[in-house]
């Protein structure tokens, strides 16, 4: 999918001045998460990238990718971890008359859905645990397109709008806008520990839409002719 992306942006550079752009956005698929190793970062610094080269000859998926292929949005596998999320999350913080559901709605905004990021990943914690221990980063679709357009070595988290399309995020008033706390340890079975870490695999949420996510990246200023510059800003790519 990304590749197809790049290629996209090669063929644009036909007719495009890419040195008049200003600022990137774009959209692309919430509900898909792609599982990155800790060697991802690495790779997508364009310190270490050849701008002669495509990015197809210069990444190792096996290397940098803890599970070849991203989660499907259209899946409904995942029914189970959704009714474990709604109970595990309400016997933390539910109130007396209201359903498990009601409670994740309340906190989350919806009822446990089964393509959105929670219940994916518990599935992956509880089917794929060797990919789980692999896995250093979670990146959506949208947050990943950021990552590869700013091409520093780092990862970008969601904007706000896209976490709180992933049953993890805290929107009720008292939450404080953060990951809950009982839902990531809900997904890792309890854990303490990976609640953390899975904390910081998901890393951390922009909740304003007007700051940038950094800057074009090195890679694509030397291939494709983007100037370069701190006005030449990339901001997040959210949900279609």
């Amino acid at each position: 999918f990304w590749l197809c992306f790049w290629a996209h942006i090669g063929m644009l550079q036909r007719d495009v001045d890419f040195s008049r752009i200003q600022a990137v956005s774009g959209a692309a698929a919430q509900h898909s998460i792609i599982l990155l190793t800790s060697e991802f970062t690495s790779s997508i610094d364009s310190a270490r990238l050849d701008a002669k080269k495509p990015l197809s000859e210069q990444f190792d998926s096996d290397k940098i990718l803890a599970r070849p292929y991203a989660t499907n949005w259209q899946d409904s596998t995942t029914g189970t971890q959704c009714r474990e999320m709604e109970e595990d999350v309400h016997a933390a913080l539910g109130q007396q008359g209201d359903s498990a559901a009601m409670t994740m709605a309340k906190i989350t905004g919806s009822s446990a859905h089964e393509r959105f990021s929670g219940p994916q990943a518990k599935k992956v914690f509880q089917k794929e645990h060797s990919t789980w221990e692999k896995t250093a980063h979670i990146s959506l679709l949208s947050s990943f397109l950021t990552t590869m357009l700013c091409a520093d070595g780092k990862v970008r988290g969601p904007d706000e709008s896209d976490a709180s399309g992933m049953n993890l995020w805290d929107l009720s008033e008292s939450g404080g806008r953060q990951w809950n706390e009982a839902l990531l340890k809900s997904v890792v079975g309890g854990d303490e520990g990976e609640a953390k870490r899975l904390r910081e695999m998901l890393g951390p949420v922009e909740q304003d839409p007007r700051v940038s996510a950094g800057t074009i990246g090195g890679w694509f200023q030397e291939r494709y002719g983007f100037r370069k510059g701190e006005s030449r800003g990339i901001f997040s790519f959210t949900w279609v």
